[in-house]
Formats: C-alpha cells, structure tokens, sequence
C-alpha cells in the first residue's frame, strides 16, 4: 500500500470500526475480544521456546573453540545461582516480612505483646502459600 492512502485506509477502518461497533451487542465483542487475546498469548507462547532455543543454538555454534565451553558453562552456571538466590531472597524477604497479600501487618501480636506470631498459620499465611504451590 502506498503511503498517500494510508490516511483513507485509516479513516475507513475507524469508521468500519465505529459501524460494528453500533452493530454488535456489548458481550459479542467481549468474547471476540477475550478469544483474540488468549489466541495471542497462546501464539506468543508457541514461540517463545523454539525462540530461546534457537538463539542459544546459534550462541553455541558461533562459539567457535570448544575449549570455551567450560569458562562459559562455569559462568553460566554461577550467573544463574547468583541470580536465582537473589531472585529467592527478595521474593522470601517480601512474602515473610511485607506480608503483601493481606491488608493486615505482618506481626500479629496476642493479649501480650511478647507473644507476637510473625504470621498467622490460618488463611494467607506461609503455610498456606506452600500448600497452593504444593
């Protein structure tokens, strides 16, 4: 398409636009609308693998000496355990000290304020939240 139509094409599809949506009920669109985002993301993860896989693919076979393998899989490995341990302490320091999931504060003190429970073991605990993920 040529450049000096884009305007006309623009302009026709908004009023295509504005036209269906005067046409078609408020729910139909809803769905249309839910079904083209779940085909997108279901798209998007179709690709995502193959995409990671291929890319490291190509990393390793431009690589070139096969001798590199072993400083780049040494540091591979320790970036990922640095950063996953990272990754651990922040998500364990938030979960157990924030306490993000409930509008309550994380220390819940008893009669006596000595006897504070840092989280209660009932409903949107720690306890709670490993069990969902278990």
């Amino acid at each position: 398409m040529v450049h000096r139509h884009l305007t006309w094409a623009v302009l026709i599809a908004a009023a295509i636009g504005v036209l269906l949506a005067t046409l078609v009920a408020d729910g139909a669109i809803d769905e249309f609308v839910a079904l083209l985002k779940f085909g997108f993301l279901a798209a998007l993860k179709l690709v995502i693998a193959p995409l990671i896989f291929f890319s490291l693919l190509s990393g390793i076979l431009h690589l070139g000496d096969a001798r590199r393998f072993r400083s780049l899989g040494v540091r591979t490995i320790l970036y990922y355990l640095l950063t996953t341990s990272i990754a651990i302490t922040i998500g364990l320091v938030v979960v157990y000290f924030i306490h993000p999931w409930t509008d309550s504060p994380p220390l819940s003190y008893a009669v006596d304020p000595p006897a504070a429970t840092l989280i209660d073991l009932d409903d949107a605990s720690i306890m709670g939240l490993i069990q969902a993920i278990l």
